[in-house]
């Protein structure tokens, strides 16, 4: 079953012959035929759709479900945010994470899209709010023990990919610094936690890479 567009609502209430029943439907109804709206927050939203704020919007909603959050950050009143989830981005089509990203690569034949927007929503899906914070100029929240576990996880499994070239290339070379970058973060990592985070570093140290990557594409990350 092909997945519905996260503007369902939308295109249906503005294609829809007779005013929609629903109140937010019929708002928007109207103010696609020229008359006046008598709901300011469904005005509010149709603004942030049609300008370069949307595909920003969207990541935030993507990144997170909680409005609050979103409206305290950006100062967008949750009243236009719930209005604009409702009619011009319901996530609830998205039947799984793999639906998601399909969605996300489709999205540069989009009219209106662009490489900066698309970056929000790449953003959003791969490493969340505060991603999404940062890209939008805004203060960020970022816990240093996530922050280390972050580089300790990416630089592995870049040194993982790049294992797989030629011991004197370059790339071999950059996979070597990679897996450093690793073996380090690891390694402070075990001393917060002496229960486990030992055992990690020495892993990540000593572990035979030999297995071939046949389905990686070494050059692009998953979104672009």
């Amino acid at each position: 079953m092909p997945r519905r567009s996260p503007n369902h609502r939308a295109v249906e209430a503005i294609n829809s012959i007779d005013p929609p029943d629903d109140v937010t439907e019929r708002a928007l109804w109207s103010a696609y035929r020229g008359r006046l709206a008598d709901d300011d927050n469904v005005v509010r939203a149709i603004e942030l759709n049609a300008g370069s704020s949307r595909d920003c919007l969207r990541g935030w909603l993507l990144a997170t479900p909680k409005d609050d959050e979103i409206s305290r950050r950006t100062r967008v009143p949750e009243a236009v945010l719930q209005v604009f989830r409702y009619l011009f981005f319901d996530v609830s089509v998205f039947r799984d994470h793999f639906d998601l990203v399909e969605w996300a690569k489709t999205l540069r034949l989009e009219q209106g899209s662009t490489r900066e927007g698309l970056q929000y929503i790449r953003w959003a899906i791969m490493y969340g709010v505060e991603a999404v914070a940062y890209m939008s100029g805004l203060p960020t929240n970022l816990d240093p023990h996530l922050v280390q576990a972050q580089a300790m996880t990416d630089g592995y499994f870049r040194a993982l990919i790049g294992r797989e070239s030629d011991i004197d290339s370059a790339v071999a070379r950059e996979a070597l610094k990679h897996q450093q970058i690793a073996v380090t973060q690891a390694a402070m990592l075990a001393k917060r936690n002496p229960s486990g985070g030992g055992s990690v570093a020495i892993k990540l140290k000593h572990r035979e890479m030999t297995s071939t990557i046949e389905v990686i594409d070494k050059t692009t990350e998953v979104l672009h």
